[in-house]
């Protein structure tokens, strides 16, 4: 299982396949894999610029966001600031952005038959938080 937007952090989409292929090896037969990710489409489009989120009372996450040049990657700086302590974190990331048709593809390459897209599962948070996902599962 690879839950959680766990994906896709890695600079190429060689090492990105190189993951779901050594899942593949070790997947028992009959074994499946399954994917929790955001569509990447989908946050191409409605992605948030900016958004402020208090994790706990006293602690805040503050994002920055923006679309790689090419667009396929969503570049994020991430600011994590406790009230009595001052700033604890202050990180860049970036995630590739898989569409529905590209993560079936990738699977595919990395040898994965009888793949399911699930998509459209519905994630809640009492923070409101960014929580847009799909699962998707894949079978060896």
């Amino acid at each position: 299982m690879l839950f959680g937007n766990s994906f896709g952090y890695f600079d190429s989409e060689d090492d990105d396949a190189r993951v779901l292929a050594g899942a593949q090896q070790v997947l028992r037969e009959g074994g499946a894999l399954a994917l929790d990710l955001a569509d990447g489409d989908w946050i191409r489009t409605r992605f948030e610029p900016r958004s402020w989120e208090w994790i706990d009372a006293r602690t805040l996450v503050c994002r920055e966001r923006a679309l790689s040049t090419d667009g396929r990657r969503l570049v994020c700086r991430e600011i994590v600031v406790d009230a009595r302590r001052g700033v604890l974190a202050d990180q860049f990331y970036a995630q590739r952005l898989y569409g529905r048709a590209d993560l079936h593809a990738l699977l595919e390459r990395a040898g994965y038959v009888a793949i399911e897209d699930h998509g459209g599962v519905r994630t809640g948070s009492e923070r409101h938080e960014d929580t847009s996902g799909s699962w998707r599962s894949a079978s060896s």
